[in-house]
């Protein structure tokens, strides 16, 4: 025995409400029902397309393209259909390279298979502006001696010290400075220390300050005078 809830009954109070209800009544189970829909031939009205005056020109000749181009692919495939191809955007300048090269990749990637390569053609060297013909000479396979001779090379030479002239006494004094200092780092003599900057009315306090009058009580001939507690006679102590 299977169980159901019981069912709420319809609140239509009033006529109108009674009417829609019978009206209404299982309407959701034929809209879910597909077999009777497709039996019946059932189809929703397509709503109007929205196409403004400028444009129904456009839409008149584009209708129905994409179920042409998608519904009979395969006739189309059969057929061999292909769409127009646009002009290419060639330079005058351009045209003899263009008419040149026209289906090099088709030679190269026809039906898979791998045709012959053609034969590498002999570039040009590039050019050279006259006033640089000097250096490209000098450096020619210098990139090919680096990689080959790689760990191998002798050291470059060290560019002279750019120095103006009224700074070589001072570029002569500290040649070697640093190297001096990681070299005995630790057994060098502490450097001179600078006199201090103190004017002449603070003189007094700059060396008291500076221990003179710690200096002048340890070294005070003033003999110490020593004072003891001395009981109280009182009674209120």
């Amino acid at each position: 025995m299977s169980y159901y809830s019981p069912r709420k009954e319809p609140r239509a109070f009033t006529p109108q409400a009674q009417e829609n209800l019978q009206r209404n009544r299982g309407t959701m189970g034929s809209i879910f029902n597909h077999e009777d829909n497709v039996r019946s031939g059932y189809y929703t009205a397509r709503p109007a397309p929205r196409v403004s005056s400028s444009a129904e020109s456009n839409a008149l000749q584009a209708n129905g393209r994409m179920d042409s181009i998608l519904g009979q692919c395969n006739e189309n495939m059969r057929n061999k259909y292909a769409s127009p191809r646009p002009e290419p955007r060639v330079k005058p300048e351009a045209e003899a390279v263009a008419t040149r090269n026209k289906g090099t990749m088709g030679d190269i990637m026809h039906s898979g298979e791998h045709r012959p390569m053609p034969q590498d053609r002999k570039l040009a060297p590039r050019s050279v502006k006259p006033e640089a013909a000097d250096i490209a000479r000098k450096n020619r396979g210098t990139v090919n001696n680096l990689i080959d001779n790689y760990g191998n090379l002798p050291q470059s030479a060290r560019p002279a010290p750019r120095v103006k002239p009224e700074a070589s006494d001072v570029a002569v004094k500290n040649k070697g400075t640093l190297n001096k200092l990681l070299d005995n780092y630790g057994n060098l003599p502490q450097s001179a220390r600078p006199e201090s900057r103190v004017k002449p009315e603070a003189e007094g306090i700059a060396n008291k300050s500076m221990g003179g009058a710690m200096a002048n009580l340890l070294q005070s001939k003033t003999p110490r005078t020593t004072r003891y507690h001395s009981r109280s006679t009182t009674t209120n102590w």
